[in-house]
């Protein structure tokens, strides 16, 4: 029996906008499930699964213009096929737009909604004919809610150079062209100004490369480059770098012989920063208080070499037993792997530790372009708890260095509460440590948002 994709597609969506799944961990699930399907049918399940969910703040304030029935009551899989449905007519040219509303009409009905049908039919068409007849001019109806909580409104209209909106109100328009929520716009704003903030979502939206840290204890760069391409990937030098490679033209990553063979893990360049920084050498005694999936106990380990040791821990045994397949499959012995909470204390580590990794939970602002579900999933007052969070790992790894010992700090947000902020409280209430260096690594065509600060402790 033919595999609907569309149907697969379906149930991706509600999966992560209905049940809070994560999509960097439903959608590899599914495609490797459907590993059979054609190139082509698994690479569109991914653009328009992927796409839908990243652009599910644009799409629903089209819906809320369009639908007789308010967003909130309408039934998930009807909103699910409408998201479907109209990003195909807006972002996949391929796609007939007839046959994107003739097949939303089809989902509709075979998720036992057939009632439903001609709604959605009449949803469609109506957004279709405006895109036509105004020649690409859409309407739409965004929403938030202001510092007090109170909801706000406006009506917009989405042309082909995009979204418009009233002098003083462009933050709106720049939201709805990045497809991202106005609370996450208008914090970005009062952090870091207009102009900055159109260049992070902008920047958001771009498609990175996937890239990959090289097993420099097994193979070089360029032989790494060869071995791929001749199992028939594509892959390219990145400049200035003998740890990193690009990798391109590849359909199943994980049956490579080269990926099998752990001579190399993915990893974006942004987090590999925390580890280039630490000055971890060979004998050094390294923790990752936060590991999992475990690329930089991967990499610490390689760092400090057979005579070194990397202790992992992360929260539950299925993120500690990720790692050690990950160490196992690139031969590292010198990682240990244990379930720990990080915000509480480690008596294994106390006092006895040369580099600590502190790479931990964060709001994720600086990976919306990789996780676009966080758009919809955080909150404003996530921002103020996480922060919590993060200092009371960092109290903890205050007491795990020896005299003279790194401790790195590292999240993948954008967001100085998070970042430059816990950074001077550590450093207040730990005087036995200094700031050493600091940076925040803006998204751009390479790199995801990130920020990693390495703090000493006097020896």
């Amino acid at each position: 029996m033919a595999v609907n994709v569309r149907l697969l597609a379906l149930s991706v969506v509600q999966e992560v906008l209905e049940h809070h799944e994560y999509l960097s961990r439903i959608l590899p699930a599914v495609l490797d499930k459907y590993g059979y399907l054609p190139k082509q049918d698994r690479a569109f399940l991914t653009r328009l699964t992927t796409g839908t969910i990243e652009r599910e703040e644009e799409l629903t304030a089209i819906l809320r213009m369009y639908s007789s029935v308010r967003i909130p009551k309408l039934d998930p899989a009807v909103k699910a096929a409408l998201m479907l449905g109209l990003y195909q007519i807006l972002y996949m040219d391929s796609v007939p737009v007839q046959a994107a509303v003739d097949e939303s009409v089809k989902l509709v009905k075979k998720s036992g909604k057939a009632r439903l049908g001609g709604y959605t039919n009449g949803v469609l068409r109506s957004i279709l004919r405006d895109y036509r007849d105004g020649e690409g001019e859409i309407k739409g109806r965004i929403t938030w809610k202001d510092e007090k909580g109170r909801p706000q409104h406006r009506d917009l209209c989405r042309k082909s150079t995009g979204w418009q909106a009233k002098k003083g109100e462009e933050i709106l328009s720049l939201c709805l062209d990045t497809a991202m929520p106005v609370w996450i716009g208008r914090f970005f704003e009062k952090s870091y100004g207009l102009e900055k903030t159109k260049e992070i979502l902008t920047n958001l939206t771009l498609d990175r490369p996937l890239t990959a840290a090289v097993h420099t204890g097994k193979i070089t760069a360029e032989e790494l480059i060869e071995k791929l391409s001749s199992e028939g990937a594509g892959a390219q030098r990145i400049e200035g770098r003998e740890d990193a490679i690009r990798i391109e033209k590849v359909d199943r990553l994980d049956e490579l012989p080269s990926f099998v063979q752990g001579l190399f893990y993915m990893q974006d360049l942004s987090s590999m920063e925390p580890v280039r920084l630490a000055g971890i050498k060979e004998g050094m005694k390294v923790a990752d208080l936060c590991a999992s999936p475990g690329g930089k106990s991967l990499m610490a380990a390689l760092a400090c070499k057979e005579s070194g040791q990397v202790l992992s821990f992360d929260q539950n045994q299925e993120k500690v037993d990720r790692i050690m397949e990950n160490a196992t499959r690139y031969g590292l012995e010198n990682i240990k792997a244990f379930v720990a909470d990080a915000t509480c204390p480690n008596a294994m580590l106390s006092g006895k530790m040369d580099v600590i990794l502190c790479d931990v939970p964060c709001s994720g602002l600086g990976v919306m372009g990789r996780k676009p579900e966080i758009r919809s999933r955080l909150k404003p007052e996530d921002l103020e708890e996480l922060a919590q969070i993060q200092q009371k790992i960092l109290t903890q790894a205050a007491a795990y260095l020896v005299e003279g010992g790194t401790l790195v700090y590292s999240t993948c947000t954008i967001n100085p509460s998070e970042n430059e902020e816990n950074v001077s409280w550590f450093l207040q209430q730990n005087p036995q440590y200094h700031l050493v260096e600091q940076k925040q690594i803006w998204p751009d065509q390479m790199h995801d948002g990130f920020f990693v600060a390495v703090m000493k402790r006097e020896g």
